[in-house]
């Protein structure tokens, strides 16, 4: 493959790592976000039931006392779907960091098929100079020679 082409793949594979990078950082800030919705909604459950126990100490009928009950059961219950909404996150985000991760493997291989590629031209062009400066020198050698 020609340098020139391997240059054009490069610069494809850094434009798909770069959105692998842009993919992962969203998986991290949608993980933030879960995760913080749950601290809001554990806090706002502790306050709730705080609210519970001080109506309580001061006295509170049984069917206020059953619907309190059954709306902590509610925040119970979306606290374990935001559970699982961030474990579900993390998943995304594991994925997404591997992903990241192979395309700046491939990206580098690329990197450094380029670079021997480039070595091997280099020691190309090295040896025909040399070739010529070796012919140079002997066309002179054999010019300054006396004939026989």
């Amino acid at each position: 493959m020609a340098l020139s082409q391997l240059v054009l793949v490069l610069e494809l594979e850094e434009r798909k790592e770069a959105q692998a990078l842009l993919d992962f950082q969203q998986a991290q800030a949608h993980l933030a976000q879960q995760q913080s919705k749950l601290e809001q909604l554990d806090q706002y459950r502790q306050q709730y039931i705080q609210g519970i126990l001080t109506d309580a100490s001061l006295g509170i009928r049984s069917g206020q006392y059953r619907q309190s009950q059954s709306f902590v059961g509610q925040l119970d219950k979306a606290c374990q779907q935001q559970t699982e909404q961030i474990t579900q996150a993390r998943s995304v985000l594991t994925q997404r960091h591997g992903m990241w991760q192979q395309m700046q493997q491939k990206r580098s291989a690329i990197e450094q098929l380029i670079q021997r590629k480039q070595d091997t031209l280099h020691t190309q062009r090295l040896r025909k100079e040399q070739a010529v400066h070796d012919d140079f020198a002997l066309q002179r050698f054999l010019a300054k020679k006396p004939p026989f």
